[in-house]
């Protein structure tokens, strides 16, 4: 299963960061708890402005390519054949070099809270549901196989114009932290 995104039902309201972060980064796992751990939680997921600078969930788009997986070194984030989320990561083989954050075209992948390893969304694989799905107030993601995902219904993940961080403009670096 994938979380595919209907971009314009989204609010921006980041509801969809902070049910990541506690539920995927958070010793806690609650929001409480979650807000006094340091470092902080960080979500796989984030808001960023699309082209037209309307709010996107920016999340890995589980490329059938994965310029990620071909960039590590190591072997630490691989495709699972046969099971949803295609792409897995796994800290233990993780030699810290960052090649997958440099190689993701959607700049999906990112360092997490430790600066140790990437933050890289796997649907929320092994939980029956999906936390920033669950969360969203508007049901602007939604978490299907992607031969049941609409896109007339909402934003293709796959389509031609990639996300870019919020409050930066074309031809900055991209890094939006």
């Amino acid at each position: 299963m994938r979380v595919f995104v209907r971009r314009d039902r989204c609010l921006g309201c980041r509801t969809c960061e902070l049910e990541c972060a506690v539920w995927r980064d958070s010793l806690a796992r609650r929001l409480m708890g979650a807000a006094t751990e340091r470092p902080l939680p960080r979500p796989r997921l984030r808001v960023l402005a699309a082209p037209d600078g309307s709010p996107f969930p920016n999340h890995c788009r589980q490329c059938a390519d994965a310029p990620c997986v071909l960039a590590c070194p190591s072997g630490a984030l691989a495709r699972r054949e046969g099971s949803a989320p295609a792409i897995v990561f796994r800290h233990e083989l993780c030699l810290g070099c960052y090649s997958c954050v440099l190689a993701c075209p959607f700049v999906a992948a990112r360092p997490d809270a430790t600066g140790r390893f990437p933050l890289v969304c796997d649907a929320c694989a092994g939980m029956d549901y999906a936390a920033c799905v669950d969360a969203c107030p508007v049901r602007a993601l939604t978490r299907c196989e992607p031969a049941d995902f609409d896109p007339a219904d909402g934003y293709d993940p796959f389509g031609p114009h990639g996300p870019r961080p919020a409050g930066t403009t074309e031809g900055s670096d991209g890094s939006g932290d």
